[in-house]
């Protein structure tokens, strides 16, 4: 059994930076057992003596630390040395190696980072925004937004405008939905970029006559068979076969389905009929079993592509590989890992606690499905309020899932 530390996050601000730094660091450790403790706004050596004290009482313990103060971290060094308690200081090094390489004086502030500019306001202005305007809520100021996003359901619009939020643009983003007319104001509106799906064959060739006779780009497709009927995509196929595209992937569904109900196989059989272009299958391969059964119907596909199945089960595609059904035996070990390293991606690629906690609730309506009892693990992400309760709520889970 590996040996658990007593990891202590001190730090003379927030202490966001160092969870993130900490987060990223333990996460190239998969047999890391610990206990995090934080420490935020240390700034008197009396609260370093309280900490050091605490060290001194619990076997295994570890500091990290960001104090930018060259005093008050000097001495936390010299204490945890004369306690021979490891300490490590994450900003220390790198701030006197930039302030040698720039020629010119750190100035030792902490928070320095969160200044408060007009880029600053900027951007909470467009998440706020944003925000309010998500999913057609409200459209009556369309005219105001820099970005309007127009899309059926499950296209990723929410994540994308969150994405352009925290970039400083104002987004609305608008399902398109069957017997509901598109907003007026769009028509009018000469301010905003908008963006659509397209689903006219004309458009479609159009745009792949003016990409091949002016780009050496390489197309690829991802599309379903319709949005209507499974019909369309017969009538876009011939347009695509004037092209020298490297692939079509095809869902085996409408678009209206969303996905709801099964896949249309009989319908994917025509695709494969009325098309010279190689093509990639997708829907539903969500087991082995499953990926089995959809290989003997279809022998001529040797690519396929994996969505949902995917994030609900990481350790398909392998399984699929190796023609088992047997998974590995620190199976939630990894999955930690996996989970870690996209949350730590999109922590650093998504600024603020709503960005990222509605990211990863996405993630989770997935993940939720390779335990034991899904809806109880959904429910326990969703009740998260913060980042903070996030991680441990994550830490209890996976902690019950090994132990189960």
């Amino acid at each position: 059994m590996n040996e658990k530390y007593n990891v202590y996050l001190v730090s003379d601000s927030t202490g966001e930076t160092l969870d993130r730094i900490f987060l990223s660091l333990k996460s190239q450790f998969s047999n890391f057992e610990y206990e995090k403790k934080e420490f935020a706004f240390i700034r008197t050596e009396q609260q370093i003596d309280k900490i050091i004290k605490e060290c001194n009482e619990i076997s295994n313990s570890i500091i990290l630390y960001t104090i930018v103060e060259t005093r008050l971290a000097k001495y936390l060094a010299h204490q945890s040395e004369v306690s021979s308690v490891p300490c490590f200081g994450v900003l220390g090094n790198l701030i006197l190696s930039f302030s040698k390489l720039l020629n010119q004086k750190a100035i030792h502030k902490p928070s320095a980072q969160h200044v408060l500019d007009e880029d600053y306001y900027k951007r909470i202005e467009a998440i706020q925004f944003t925000m309010s305007h998500d999913d057609g809520k409200k459209i009556d100021d369309i005219n105001t937004a820099d970005v309007v996003l127009l899309g059926v359901s499950r296209t990723s619009k929410t994540p994308t405008s969150i994405y352009l939020a925290n970039r400083g643009y104002k987004t609305v983003n608008i399902p398109l939905v069957l017997d509901q007319k598109v907003p007026k104001d769009l028509y009018s509106n000469n301010t905003s970029c908008i963006v659509g799906l397209i689903a006219d064959p004309e458009k479609i060739n159009n745009i792949l006559h003016k990409v091949h006779n002016e780009s050496d780009v390489l197309v690829s497709m991802k599309m379903r068979m319709g949005y209507e009927n499974p019909e369309e995509i017969l009538k876009t196929l011939p347009v695509l076969d004037k092209y020298p595209l490297k692939n079509i992937a095809i869902h085996a569904r409408i678009g209206k389905q969303l996905y709801k109900g099964g896949t249309d196989l009989d319908s994917f059989q025509k695709c494969i009929d009325n098309t010279n272009h190689k093509l990639y299958y997708n829907g539903d391969v969500t087991s082995v079993n499953a990926f089995k059964k959809l290989q003997e119907r279809f022998p001529t596909i040797d690519h396929w592509m994996i969505g949902r199945g995917l994030i609900a089960d990481p350790f398909l595609p392998n399984m699929i590989k190796k023609d088992t059904l047997e998974y590995p035996k620190n199976r939630f070990d990894i999955f930690n890992e996996f989970h870690d390293r996209i949350f730590t991606e999109y922590d650093a690629a998504l600024s603020g606690p709503t960005p990222i906690k509605m990211k990863m609730l996405g993630f989770w309506e997935y993940f939720s499905k390779s335990f034991a009892n899904p809806q109880k693990t959904y429910k326990k992400i969703k009740k998260a309020q913060n980042v903070k309760k996030y991680e441990i709520a994550v830490r209890e889970i996976f902690k019950e899932a090994k132990n189960g």
